[in-house]
């Protein structure tokens, strides 16, 4: 589960849930919970990996940060995001598991703002889908060159196990695109 990888999340979710408004103009509720950046959240599938691969074109790879790299900063993260049914990133929904530097959260987010994918398709439809897909920066000489990327499918599990609305309401709470 998330939460079992973030238990800090669990107080701040009880937290949320617990004085958290019934209604509001902007977003959507899962449970009485206000998800401002996943707009339908109940109408989302859980991609695979094979359809995070299915990109238009080339992928955009992300830069490194040229201050984070003159720092010898390195990062490793998760990023979740909605591609919608026309095969574009919902930038609103990007979101971070851990807590890389911001520069690294803004060169993902540029870079997937840039990747178009291939809707992903259920029941002879197109469907909005929550991807996930892991990212490193490593700099030559540093921890991160030769190590395992970080396990976004190990994530998708937890997602399975917890369900997609409860695990959106918990990236809600993590770091975004602005």
């Amino acid at each position: 589960m998330l939460s079992k990888r973030y238990p800090s999340l669990v107080a701040v979710l009880l937290l949320l849930c617990s004085c958290a408004p019934q209604h509001s103009p902007q977003g959507s509720q899962v449970e009485g919970t206000i998800t401002p950046h996943f707009k339908a959240p109940e109408q989302l599938v859980l991609a695979d990996s094979l359809e995070l691969k299915r990109w238009v074109g080339h992928p955009k790879q992300p830069q490194y940060p040229p201050e984070m790299q003159e720092r010898g900063v390195e990062a490793k993260t998760i990023a979740a995001f909605v591609v919608d049914t026309t095969g574009v990133v919902e930038l609103a929904t990007v979101s971070f598991l851990g807590n890389p530097e911001h520069l690294f959260i803004v060169e993902i987010c540029r870079a997937l703002g840039q990747t178009r994918y291939h809707p992903v398709e259920r029941a002879g439809g197109k469907r909005r889908a929550l991807m996930l897909a892991s990212f490193m920066f490593g700099i030559e000489g540093g921890a991160l060159i030769g190590a395992a990327p970080p396990d976004a499918q190990a994530a998708r599990r937890a997602i399975e196990q917890e369900g997609l609305l409860a695990s959106v309401v918990e990236l809600e709470h993590k770091p975004h695109c602005r």
